[in-house]
């Protein structure tokens, strides 16, 4: 089921911004029959468990990258203004949307920041007609394996590889996805499709877990990001005599 954008390698690109030096936190993955729940909280301080939704709702959890009351992700506020126009289809498929918001004390003044982003002329008052909540101990991210800096001075944001997941009514897991980097994220479409015809054959759920960080002392994998260092990108291009075409690419 899983729809994957192909990326274009860039002769050479230039990164311009920030990127997390820190291993990513990880956890066991997680067993599809088992019920899965993490406890989330509002606005309002109030907790919310997932296992609240169970037996009425199946759940399309969308994983930002955090928020620390400065700004929204670019990539995540086109996601939720996304997910908002499709939200009646969402409902009559028996779902709900949530948002989580990883490491953030609270989710207030999120969407504010989302409506700047989006050039929404209602500001403060831009609303969205599901919860937006926050994971401040990124319990939720330890459970469905997303991988994040819990560092307090992670910049810009705790979490650079988001994730979509869906649980069905029982609370189970039936489709995840962990993008390869902060725009790499399942348009609406074929998660509508899961949700409209049923889960896809076990082989074909799409699942990209993190690998556990290499214990202290050991090499520390290769990224996997798909643009090459400027010295890399000119060695090549030198090398089989072709233009150079440099792009500027700020990493929100």
């Amino acid at each position: 089921m899983r729809l994957r954008r192909s990326k274009r390698a860039l002769v050479a690109t230039i990164l311009c911004g920030f990127a997390t030096t820190a291993a990513p936190a990880v956890a066991a993955a997680p067993r599809d029959e088992a019920a899965l729940d993490a406890t989330l909280v509002d606005a309002a301080g109030k907790p919310v468990k997932l296992s609240e939704f169970r037996g009425k709702r199946a759940l399309v959890l969308l994983f930002m990258r955090g928020f620390t009351g400065e700004f929204a992700c670019f990539h995540c506020s086109h996601q939720i203004a996304a997910w908002k126009g499709a939200y009646t289809r969402v409902q009559a498929a028996g779902a709900e949307v949530i948002a989580v918001l990883p490491g953030a004390k609270s989710p207030r003044g999120f969407l504010g920041k989302v409506a700047e982003v989006l050039d929404d002329k209602t500001g403060l008052d831009y609303t969205v007609p599901f919860p937006v909540l926050a994971d401040p101990d990124f319990s939720a991210c330890r459970t469905f394996l997303v991988n994040f800096d819990p560092r307090p001075d992670a910049f810009p944001f705790p979490v650079s590889e988001p994730a979509t997941v869906f649980l069905d009514q029982a609370g189970r897991l039936v489709y995840v996805d962990h993008g390869a980097d902060p725009s790499d994220r399942p348009k609406v479409e074929p998660i509508l499709d899961v949700l409209a015809h049923g889960p896809p054959r076990a082989s074909q759920i799409h699942r990209k877990f993190a690998t556990p960080p290499a214990a202290s002392g050991e090499a520390q994998p290769a990224s996997n990001l798909p643009w090459k260092s400027y010295a890399d990108g000119m060695a090549l291009a030198h090398a089989q005599g072709q233009s150079v075409l440099l792009d500027f690419h700020a990493l929100w």
